[in-house]
């Protein structure tokens, strides 16, 4: 008859007090029976408590269930997300069992989590294109970084009276642009005409959303975008070796194993400092592990590139909120962002693949056949909209918001499930043809563990290989991209 957990782990300590009585010259006395015991620990347990005499074992402490592993799991994001800070100053393991199994799993995946998106990668990806900016004009005669023509942009915005959020937004377009250069050989060649097409949507779509909220503002974007903002900046030392060497194999190789020897050297140094506030040794090989990592996890720059290196998330959040969101947006726009939204609809219909773009308006038994394709292709986005605005005022009289909106409405749903969809297939299409790489980058982020597993015979655990494996994966998916989009 099979025994129940609860009959096992006493019978467990019965076994445990029969080795300490053989041990002992004190007999034993008033020592419960098998029998009697059991009967006690039923009754005990039915009232919702255990005998004096009985100890709980270590599977039945509630520690050790789902809230630890979940308590665990944040844990290690927030203590890897902020360099191991939280951890050298809390004696955490006197709150969380970390020796759990569940608990080991939820700890490498919060690691992981809070490793990408937390202070490492991004310090470490900052500290290593402000020492690429010091060396980029030293190596390559008429270059610059990317960070004094921002530091000028930002200078442009704020003496126009633009707000701080405005003109983070305008630069971390334009700094998305400079990145995706580096993949895309149109933007690279025509990188001026690209920025120009860049200053010119952003304030058309300010416009329709209702963010520029006058002419002055839409000028004071305009000056921000000076002459040397159309010359490209190389922005790190993968950019720099493009340049110098061209748009080759080995230069790729280079840019990639500096930027990531550096970038890596200086996470590793970082967590090593803080650990000795716990042990008080810095172990000085630990940056030149960071290093190793590095140059294992650039030589998969070698392979021909592929993939894309846009992001699934930017893309699909806003289309699901256009595809869902009950409030609608159009009710509170002014007359011109309505016209603007629908000459935007218009460029997402060519962007489609369709060769016109039209707009086909059915209010109150009217219908009209707007164009939106004919507005002038390098129009002022202020002027497209106006004529935009002038034919829905000619064509539905006083109704002409009202005719707008009825077409409006449906589209943003439409357009927004159609995103969502285009979104996922191509991140699906990504990982088809990066998934190889990622196992590959998965691997190669395990190199210290993998030595030490091998020269010194020491037990790694899933808490040990699989944040390392996750980080190394997780980079790789956009890494060596051939396109920016897929679809491009």
């Amino acid at each position: 008859m099979p025994i129940d957990q609860l009959t096992q782990n006493f019978l467990d300590q019965l076994e445990d007090r029969d080795e300490v009585s053989k041990t002992t010259s004190s007999p034993q006395i008033n020592s419960p029976s098998p029998q009697s015991s059991l009967e006690e620990l039923w009754k005990s347990a039915a009232e919702g408590q255990y005998p004096d005499w009985y100890e709980r074992s270590r599977k039945e402490n509630p520690e050790s269930g789902v809230l630890n592993a979940v308590g665990v799991g944040l844990w290690s994001l927030v203590d890897t997300g902020l360099f191991g800070v939280p951890g050298a100053l809390v004696q955490e393991e006197e709150f969380l069992d970390f020796e759990d199994p569940l608990s080991k799993w939820t700890g490498a995946i919060g690691g992981f989590a809070g490793f990408v998106a937390g202070a490492p990668m991004k310090i470490g990806a900052k500290v290593t294109q402000k020492l690429a900016a010091k060396v980029i004009p030293k190596v390559v005669k008429g270059t610059q970084g990317i960070d004094p023509i921002l530091k000028t942009m930002r200078k442009a915005g704020k003496d126009g009276g633009l707000s701080d959020r405005a003109v983070r937004k305008v630069t971390k377009g334009y700094e998305n642009l400079v990145r995706k250069s580096d993949t895309d050989e149109v933007i690279r060649e025509k990188f001026a005409n690209k920025v120009s097409d860049y200053a010119n949507q952003y304030v058309g779509n300010g416009v329709r959303t209702g963010a520029i909220k006058s002419t002055q503002e839409a000028e004071a974007i305009r000056n921000m975008f000076t002459k040397e903002v159309f010359r490209r900046p190389l922005q790190d030392f993968k950019s720099l070796a493009l340049a110098k060497y061209g748009n080759t194999k080995y230069a790729k190789w280079l840019g990639h194993a500096i930027n990531d020897v550096v970038m890596f050297s200086f996470i590793d140094t970082v967590f090593e400092g803080v650990s000795t506030i716990e042990d008080g040794h810095f172990d000085f090989t630990a940056p030149l592990w960071g290093g190793i990592n590095g140059l294992a996890f650039s030589s998969l720059s070698l392979l021909n590139p592929a993939g894309k290196s846009s992001k699934w998330f930017s893309d699909f959040k806003p289309a699901v909120r256009a595809a869902f969101g009950k409030k609608s947006p159009y009710s509170k726009m002014s007359d011109l962002q309505l016209a603007s939204s629908m000459k935007f609809m218009g460029e997402s219909q060519i962007r489609s693949g369709l060769k016109t773009a039209e707009a086909n308006i059915l209010y109150k038994g009217k219908k009209n056949i707007f164009r939106l394709d004919d507005l002038g292709a390098n129009a002022n986005p202020e002027q497209a909209a106006n004529k935009l605005l002038l034919r829905a005022k000619s064509k539905f009289g006083d109704d002409y918001r009202k005719a707008m909106i009825s077409w409006l409405e449906p589209q943003r749903k439409e357009w927004g499930k159609e995103l969502m969809k285009l979104a996922t297939k191509q991140e699906a299409a990504n990982f088809a043809q990066v998934w190889p790489r990622m196992l590959l980058g998965g691997l190669l982020f395990n190199a210290h563990s993998f030595y030490n597993m091998f020269a010194h015979d020491e037990e790694m655990g899933v808490d040990d290989i699989l944040p390392h494996f996750l980080i190394g994966a997780f980079i790789q998916r956009h890494n060596n991209a051939s396109k920016f989009d897929l679809n491009r």
